[in-house]
């Protein structure tokens, strides 16, 4: 139900045995790709809209920046005299009614832009908490035991 490249899912394990085994791994500098090493299939309805609505929004004020400058431009126009004043308020009515449906669409681009992206990260925190879990109720009662942090040697300094 994964995605096809299996090579994170296969580092995953080796680390745990790392750390379990009292290696520390915290020098290890995390890869690129291993935010999304918990991406199954099904997230891929999220991320996919997700990106355009990312891109959608970073395009959206530029956009906004040109259709400005067609307003100064007509401005300038009708300053320096090339055009009169009723065709000058035409123009700029005119890239005012289009900069209001661009920010009307930049609002929808952010709001997607935002949502999504929270539903793709709950999405992968929710199968990070189930692997982990899940891997958690694999272990042997031993490996808690044997912990150096965590409820058992807390109780031992408790009492002693």
């Amino acid at each position: 139900m994964g995605m096809a490249d299996t090579s994170l899912r296969d580092d995953v394990p080796a680390r745990l045995e790392d750390s379990t085994a009292g290696r520390d791994d915290s020098n290890i500098k995390p890869a690129w790709k291993s935010m999304f090493a918990f991406t199954a299939r099904g997230h891929l309805a999220v991320m996919i809209p997700a990106w355009i609505s990312s891109m959608t929004a970073g395009v959206m004020k530029p956009t906004m920046a040109i259709f400005m400058g067609f307003i100064f431009d007509d401005i300038a126009e009708y300053v320096a005299g090339s055009s009169n004043y009723s065709s000058m308020i035409g123009n700029i009515s005119k890239w005012c009614i289009i900069l209001t449906g661009l920010g009307l669409g930049s609002c929808l681009a952010n709001a997607g832009f935002f949502g999504l992206w929270l539903i793709f990260g709950e999405s992968q925190a929710k199968l990070a908490r189930e692997r982990l879990f899940s891997g958690l109720l694999k272990r042997e009662m031993e490996w808690y035991d044997l912990r150096k942090d965590g409820i058992s040697p807390v109780l031992i300094r408790i009492q002693t």
